[in-house]
C-alpha cells in the first residue's frame, strides 16, 4: 500500500489544503486526486489505510503538488506534521500575523446513517476574528440541510488525514503571513467550472498522443514481422533453385573433424560458401538474436559447439577467425536491411548462443531420460 501527501488546488489563494491519500486516487500524471462520498461506516483514516481502489462515481479534484510518497501512514502523518510546525514557526517569526495556530481534531467519518454514499463534508463554518473559516464548494453544492457534528479541540494525541492552513502574502516583502491553521474532515474544493471540464486538458491530450503512438507502433512492428515472413518465403523460392554441391556434409554438425572438414570446402571452394550463405539466410527468424540462432542450430550440435567460444579463451576453441563465422556474419545479414547490418549484433548473438551450448546439452540429456 502507498501513500502521499497531497495539496489541493483551493479558489481562495490564502487557503491550502492536505490530505493523505492512496497513490491508486492520483490520476491524469498526479493533477487531480479522486475523493470518497461514502466511506463504508468506517472512519476516514481506517478507510484510507486501506486503499480502496476509487469508485467512478467519486468525484476528482485538481492536485497543486504531492508533497511525499511513502508506503508507511504514519510517515505520511509525521510529514504532514512536520508541514504544520513549518508554517506555525513561519507565522511565529512574522510581525504581520497576530492570530495563534490552531489545530482542530476531524470529525468522525462514523455515520450513523446507512447510505454508503453520504458525503464526507462538514457544516461550512462561521467566520471568526482570530481563527480563518474553510470554505468548502463541496459543501455549498449540497445544500445547508447536511447535518456534521461540530468541531472540537483535540488531545494531544490526536491523529488526522487531511489538514487545512491558510497563507497570506505580504505584497511589498513578500513575507509569508499564516492566518490560521485548522484540522477537519472536508472534500476539497475545486476550481473547475463547466467551460474548462469540457474541454480537453493538456493531460488529456498527451495521454492520446502517447496512446495513438503506442498503437502505430504496434502496427509498424506487425507489418515488420508480416515482410520478413514475405522475406523469408521468398528466400525458400529462391532456395529451391538452389543445386547443394554433391560434397556438402551433413548438418548440423557433430565432431571437430567434421567442422575441420566443412572448413575446408568452405576455404578451397568459393561456390560452397555462396551457396551455405543463401542456405542459412532462408531459415529466417525475428531479429538478430532469433536468426542468428537459427542458423547456429542448423550448423553446430550442441556436443560440437560446447567446445568453442568466440575468443578461443579458457581452454576452447575459437570461433571468431573461422570461415564458418564469416558465413554465418554474411547470412544473417541478409535479413536485415541496409542501415540495420551490424556485424557486432550478429557476432554478440553467436557469442551468447556459445555461451549456452552446456545448459542446452543439459536439457536435453534431462528430456531424454525423462
Amino acid at each position: 500500500m502507498y501513500y502521499g501527501v497531497v495539496e489541493f488546488k483551493s479558489r481562495r489563494q490564502d487557503l491550502q489544503e492536505l490530505a493523505i491519500v492512496p497513490l491508486t486516487w492520483l490520476i491524469k500524471n498526479e493533477r487531480r486526486c479522486y475523493w470518497p462520498t461514502g466511506t463504508k461506516k468506517l472512519p476516514l483514516e481506517v478507510f484510507v489505510k486501506q486503499c480502496p481502489p476509487p469508485n467512478k462515481n467519486w468525484h476528482h479534484f485538481p492536485v497543486n503538488k504531492v508533497h511525499y510518497k511513502t508506503v508507511d501512514y504514519d510517515s505520511a502523518e509525521q510529514e504532514i506534521t512536520r508541514i504544520i510546525k513549518e508554517y506555525e514557526t513561519i507565522n511565529s517569526l512574522s510581525e504581520a500575523s497576530k492570530h495563534s495556530v490552531v489545530e482542530r481534531k476531524y470529525v468522525s467519518d462514523t455515520s450513523e446513517s446507512s447510505d454508503d454514499d453520504e458525503p464526507l463534508v462538514p457544516k461550512k463554518p462561521k467566520m471568526c476574528e482570530a481563527k480563518s473559516a474553510i470554505s468548502s464548494p463541496a459543501r455549498q453544492e449540497l445544500g445547508n440541510d447536511v447535518n456534521v457534528p461540530a468541531l472540537d479541540t483535540p488531545g494531544p494525541s490526536s491523529t488526522s488525514t487531511m489538514t487545512n492552513f491558510a497563507i497570506t502574502s505580504e505584497a511589498l516583502n513578500h513575507d509569508i503571513i499564516i492566518e490560521g491553521l485548522h484540522n477537519c474532515s472536508y472534500a476539497p474544493s475545486t476550481v473547475e467550472d463547466d467551460s474548462v471540464s469540457k474541454q480537453m486538458t493538456d493531460s488529456d491530450f498527451k495521454d492520446l498522443v502517447i496512446t495513438s503512438l503506442a498503437k502505430l507502433q504496434t502496427t509498424n512492428d506487425q507489418i515488420l514481422l508480416t515482410m520478413q515472413e514475405i522475406l523469408r518465403y521468398n528466400k525458400k523460392i529462391a532456395l529451391e533453385k538452389l543445386t547443394a554441391p554433391e560434397n556438402l556434409p551433413n548438418f548440423p554438425l557433430n565432431t571437430y573433424d567434421d567442422f575441420l572438414s566443412f572448413e575446408a570446402l568452405a576455404k578451397d571452394d568459393p561456390i560452397v560458401s555462396q551457396y551455405m550463405v543463401r542456405r542459412l539466410a532462408a531459415l529466417g527468424g525475428s531479429g538478430v538474436e532469433g536468426v542468428t540462432g537459427r542458423i547456429m542450430r542448423f550448423l553446430l550440435a550442441n556436443q560440437l559447439s560446447v567446445q568453442f567460444n568466440w575468443k578461443g579463451r579458457f581452454n576452447k576453441i575459437g570461433f571468431e577467425n573461422t570461415s564458418t563465422s564469416n558465413i554465418v556474419l554474411e547470412a544473417a545479414k541478409l535479413n536485415f536491411p541496409a542501415h540495420e547490418k551490424n556485424d557486432m549484433k550478429v557476432a554478440w548473438a553467436v557469442k551468447e548462443w556459445l555461451k549456452h551450448s552446456s545448459t542446452r546439452m543439459n536439457q536435453g540429456r534431462r528430456e531424454k531420460d525423462s
